[in-house]
This record gives structure tokens, C-alpha cells and sequence, in this order.
């Protein structure tokens, strides 16, 4: 088995501190290939960073749900309340279900975020009767 650097991704974890003594480290050799480090790596579907903070991995959930949320305003007069109330949970907490358990233990700052995108998404879920949580 042959080892493809350009689809190969590299990561070092470690407090901020730990990774700034490491920094003369820029890449790793395996069979015979140079594997540079990134700051994030996706695994089955999670957004690891070299601090484990999930930052990126939750920032790309709310991004999704915000799309989709968005997208589903435009139709969401067409439906009457429980058809709207099951497509919006099928849509939101199928990405907010899977892999949330790795979320447990992470800081609040991350988890809950006042800000003007939290508020729109509070307006739309309002607007569409529905009574989620979602992550910012």
C-alpha cells in the first residue's frame, strides 16, 4: 500500500504553550513521505484542532444549521405547523445528534454564544414555532 501525501493530513495536539516549543517540528516522515502538520484535521466527519478546543468543529455545525435554517424560511409558509416543526428537527438535529457527545466537558464560551447570528436564528426558530437550542 502505497501512502498518498497530498490526501494525508498531519496533527499535533497539545496546549498552546506545549505546541510553541514544538514549532521547529513542520512535518513527519512515513514510508519515505514528507506529511506536513495542519492546525485542524476532519475525522469521520469532526473538525479536530491541535488544541482540542472544537472550536472549528462547532463553528462548522452552526454554520450548517444557519444555511439551512435560512433555506428553510422560504418554504416554511407553504407548510402547516407540524410538518414545518418535523422537517426543522429533521434538518437541525440530525447534524446537532451526531458526534455531540465528544462536545461534553468543552468550554460554555463555545457552546453558547450571544451574538447577532444567535439572535436571527432565535427570530427564524420563533417565527417557525420551534423550540431549539442551537450552538453559535
Amino acid at each position: 500500500m502505497a501512502l498518498n501525501p497530498s490526501k494525508s493530513d498531519a496533527i499535533l495536539f497539545g496546549t498552546a504553550q506545549r505546541l510553541k516549543t514544538m514549532s521547529f517540528l513542520t512535518s513527519v516522515k512515513i514510508a519515505d513521505s514528507a506529511i506536513q502538520f495542519s492546525d485542524t484535521v476532519k475525522i469521520l466527519g469532526v473538525t479536530l484542532d491541535s488544541n482540542l478546543t472544537l472550536e472549528p468543529h462547532i463553528k462548522a455545525i452552526s454554520k450548517y444549521c444557519f444555511y439551512y435554517i435560512r433555506s428553510f424560511r422560504q418554504i416554511r409558509p407553504s407548510m402547516d405547523r407540524f410538518v414545518a416543526l418535523a422537517v426543522a428537527s429533521a434538518l437541525v438535529s440530525a447534524r446537532l445528534g451526531y458526534a455531540s457527545s465528544i462536545l461534553f466537558g468543552c468550554p460554555q464560551k463555545h457552546i453558547i454564544s450571544p451574538s447577532a447570528s444567535t439572535e436571527r436564528t432565535c427570530q427564524s426558530r420563533n417565527a417557525a414555532g420551534l423550540s431549539f437550542f442551537f450552538i453559535d
